[in-house]
């Protein structure tokens, strides 16, 4: 998403306000706000994949780069949430 401050979602409702169409990526049950944006970090994380799970450099390397500060608690949801990615695309 280049140098842009705003998160995925953020993006999304964006194209939803000029097109007048919710894109495809907001359908579905939305994330409980207390966790959207870390739903938003691991889309930005899985986005720059190359191959294999996010690591933990990767993360770290991230958050320094974007000015982030995750918990120990949101890096482990988006451990988790990767997990669950691959195990998917793995079947």
């Amino acid at each position: 998403m280049g140098e842009s401050k705003l998160t995925w979602r953020e993006h999304l409702d964006a194209i939803w306000k000029q097109t007048g169409s919710a894109p495809d990526q907001l359908a579905g049950d939305p994330f409980p706000e207390v966790v959207a944006h870390v739903w938003d970090w691991y889309l930005e994380l899985h986005n720059t994949r190359t191959d294999g799970p996010i690591s933990y450099r990767e993360i770290e390397s991230w958050a320094r780069i974007t000015g982030t500060a995750p918990t120990a608690f949101e890096i482990s949801l988006i451990k988790k949430a990767d997990f669950e990615y691959l195990k998917s695309r793995n079947k």
